[in-house]
């Protein structure tokens, strides 16, 4: 039976067991001093065995509480050498010279993170130290504080260096087990632990170089003595033009080796200690950071040496910098971060010599303890100058990549207030009932085959997202007008990205939870999109009128099958649109009032035409019932269409609208939209950077019945599903019952600046179409999808648009069945 520790006979077997690294004193500081009673109360309300308050027969024997000897900048504590207490400093009143960023220490050692994300590891299996429990009451022992078991082991300040004790087997086991355990933390699924909020989703380098700006102006306010950084502004600026492709995982924050606790006696890492940096940020960001403190150029002689120029190195057993990144991309399967690493490098030293700075800051506002305070502020513009050598290679590389160009070319971006962070979730905080943050991804093939879609609409306040899946195969002779869809209301628990496990279909054979997933790779220019899960294959599309009865009663039009999806959007012209300036979305107005719709459906909004990557795009299927023997696997090679908008919204707030979106080819595209009485607009992109506005716009649609979907025998696949109608030359009137809307022509002109000179008629033939539906406390609202291939009848001062292109793209069309509330 274990010991209790807080036992004399638990004190006793853990005194003197003390290794390097985790030296402590039974001397501590009056100011660090924690009161023994209030301590063994809390512990014993807690339930932690050994402890018990004291009763008027007995008294309870006080807990033994040595502080660690290491510097923490959350002190910490040895408690009857079983349990570690970490708490936050003492308060005191901010100093009228010291760094707004620093003056309030509650807000700066968030001790619930820390435990929060223990509470996480520990449910994932990874070594850290158990968290046994927390308390937020200040009253206790003076800040936040928690308590976790002690796990005892070697800290090495250095690692494992020339010249120990270690032998070169027992150094390379070492490195490999700090790099494995790297890979364990970054394949975390931090959503599926409880860590859905506890950093933002994406964007990790340019939130921090905005944020760590601001902390450097603020600690330089301090004193004219606090070094500067002569290289910081243009620094940051290099880098926010220069941003690797993005990625999201749960990162440490302060991989180093003096963080990591080694077996006593075996080269391994037992428990990852000092938690506090850590977030949802750039997996790369931890390894940067792993080599940059063990490998690169230290500043600190006096502190350690260059391992890899000391004296047998190369018999060590230590790899180097190179090998361990290899070893890392090995056993994560992540690419190679080759081309972005001086990206990597240039951020590590920028933010290490803001760091530095700070400890000036302190240094000169006489609150810095440690005797190098001095020496290390000192070397803040040494550190500088390293992040702008970093940045100078990260330019020469790219300018060797790209021909010279240099890289460094942000998109363009037209429409008021927006800006590149937008392309991320926002925060719901605030918010309506109603919050929606949706994105949507439209793509086809070059030559039109395959069309489809994917939205994810989080509606976060009611603690779901609306996933929405449709491909049209509408040219393969086997699909018969057959179309694939998906439609599901999964659970989130917070609107930190777009991400959603898809169950599996319980009408398939047993398989594998799926994914929705959307990722924003570098903010409004490449995306990503993925869905794995079952479909449903619809042989007769127009059968999902009535969802309820086709899934019910005619299974027989239904077949279930596989999907792996990934789109690679990649943008190839401005992005454009609007978001709500910042006092407005602060606002409390009438947003979400059914009596404001204008507010309720696109207050930001942004879209974007683009090519898809056919390198690492591909649409794959199979059904269930044959299995993998059948699967099919188009190769996506065409265009698409990306739309992403925030804030409240419900479809029924318009009365009806005609979403018309195009894509001729990567050099021209535009989006028609006829919003209710709203004043209609096209927006045609021109190459990379142009954009035109035409607002002179009309839609002539034809529609079919549904009792006149049946094919003639021999008739074509898809025009046999469509008896011809005369045309409806008015943009605005919806057919009398749900129609399929099977051909239209699109004119429009009166461009921006020169209202007489620019003029198109585009017609459109519906390749495939699916009837969906939206329904809300007694209101029906009907979406007509139509998968269409475009001509350009004429075309008069756009440039690069003449008649006979023909192009791919989407027709949405959106109509009110029910309900009397007021509509746009």
């Amino acid at each position: 039976m274990a010991t209790p520790p807080g036992s004399d006979k638990g004190r006793e077997q853990q005194r003197g067991l003390e290794l390097d690294g985790q030296q402590t004193s039974a001397a501590v500081p009056a100011r660090l001093a924690v009161d023994p009673v209030a301590l063994r109360d809390f512990l014993a309300d807690a339930g932690v065995p050994g402890y018990s308050r004291a009763t008027t027969a007995t008294a309870a024997v006080l807990p033994d509480i040595r502080k660690f000897s290491t510097g923490q900048s959350n002190p910490t504590y040895l408690v009857d050498g079983a349990l570690v207490l970490r708490s936050q400093p003492p308060s005191k009143p901010p100093s009228p010279s010291a760094a707004p960023a620093e003056a309030s220490p509650s807000s700066a050692h968030r001790l619930d993170r820390e435990f929060a994300v223990l509470q996480a590891l520990h449910k994932s299996g990874f070594p850290a130290p158990k968290p046994i429990a927390f308390c937020a009451d200040r009253a206790v022992l003076g800040g936040q504080f928690y308590v976790m078991e002690f796990v005892r082991g070697r800290i090495l300040k250095k690692g494992p260096e020339i010249g120990d004790a270690f032998t070169p087997r027992e150094r390379r086991l070492l490195y490999e087990s700090v790099v494995e355990l790297l890979v364990k933390l970054h394949e975390i699924d931090w959503r599926a632990v409880g860590l859905h909020d506890y950093g933002q989703c994406g964007d990790m380098y340019g939130r921090q170089l905005v944020s760590l700006t601001a902390v450097s102006e603020k600690q330089e306010a301090v004193s004219p003595l606090v070094p500067r950084l002569p290289n910081r502004e243009k620094t940051a600026h290099e880098l926010r033009h220069r941003m690797p492709d993005d990625a999201v995982s749960l990162i440490h924050g302060d991989w180093k080796w003096d963080n990591f606790l080694i077996h006593p006696t075996e080269p391994r890492v037992v428990a990852v200690l000092d938690w506090e940096l850590s977030t949802i940020g750039h997996p790369i960001s931890d390894l940067a950071y792993f080599c940059g403190t063990t490998f690169y150029p230290p500043f600190f002689p006096s502190v350690r040496d260059d391992i890899t120029s000391m004296p047998g190195f190369r018999e060590s057993g230590i790899p180097s910098s190179d090998k361990v990144v290899d070893m890392y991309c090995r056993l994560s399967g992540r690419p190679h971060p080759r081309e972005d690493w001086h990206f990597h490098m240039a951020f590590y030293y920028w933010k290490s010599a803001i760091i530095s700075q700070g400890i000036g800051a302190r240094f000169h506002a006489g609150r810095a303890s440690s005797p190098l305070a001095q020496t290390y502020a000192d070397m803040a513009p040494v550190i500088d100058a390293e992040a702008a050598s970093q940045v100078a290679q990260l330019v020469a590389q790219q300018t060797r990549a790209d021909g010279g160009g240099g890289g460094g070319v942000l998109p363009v971006v037209v429409g008021p207030n927006l800006q590149l962070r937008d392309d991320y979730t926002h925060s719901a905080r605030g918010e309506p009932q109603n919050f929606n943050e949706s994105v949507y991804c439209n793509f086809h093939t070059a030559d039109g085959r395959l069309g489809g879609f994917v939205r994810i609409g989080n509606r976060v306040h009611e603690g779901y997202a609306e996933v929405t899946v449709a491909a049209f195969d509408a040219e393969s002779a086997e699909s018969d007008g057959a179309a694939y869809f998906y439609f599901g209301r999964l659970p989130i628990a917070s609107n930190n990205g777009w991400a959603c496990t898809v169950p599996d279909d319980p009408a398939a054979a047993a398989g594998e939870a799926g994914i929705a997933r959307f990722s924003v790779v570098r903010p409004m220019r490449r995306v990503r999109v993925e869905f794995r899960g079952v479909l449903s294959r619809l042989k007769k599309p127009w059968l999902l009128r009535d969802p309820a009865r086709l899934f019910r009663e005619q299974r027989g039009e239904v077949e279930k099958a596989r999907a792996d999806i990934r789109i690679e959007f990649v943008g190839c012209g401005p992005v454009y649109g609007h978001a709500a300036a910042a006092t407005a979305a602060g606002a409390k107005g009438g947003r979400g009032d059914p009596a404001a719709p204008g507010d309720n459906f696109a207050r930001n909004h942004f879209e974007q035409h683009g090519a898809v990557d056919a390198a690492a795009s591909f649409f794959k299927v199979y059904p269930i019932a044959s299995g993998k023997r059948s699967e099919k696997t188009i190769v996506v090679d065409g265009n698409g269409l990306r739309d992403h908008s925030w804030g409240p919204r419900y479809w029924q707030a318009i009365s009806s609208y005609r979403w018309i979106t195009c894509n001729l080819g990567s050099a021209a595209g535009f989006v028609l939209a006829l919003v209710g009485g709203l004043d209609p607009v096209m927006t045609f992109h021109l190459g990379p950077c142009d954009v035109v506005f035409l607002n002179q716009c009309a839609v002539a649609t034809r529609y079919c019945d549904e009792t006149e979907r049946a094919a003639p025998p021999g008739a074509p696949t898809f025009a046999g599903l469509d008896r011809p109608r005369p045309l409806s030359s008015s943009s605005s009137s919806a057919p009398a019952a749900w129609q399929r809307h099977c051909e239209l022509v699109v004119t429009a002109g009166g461009g921006d600046g020169d209202p007489a000179g620019v003029h198109v008629v585009v017609s459109g033939e519906v390749l495939g179409f699916l009837p969906m539906r939206n329904r809300r406390n007694g209101e029906v609202t009907c979406l007509g999808e139509g998968f269409t291939r475009y001509t350009v009848v004429s075309a008069k001062g756009l440039r690069g648009v003449s008649a006979g292109m023909v192009g791919y793209g989407f027709s949405e069309y959106l109509d009110q069945l029910g309900g009397a509330g007021p509509k746009i």
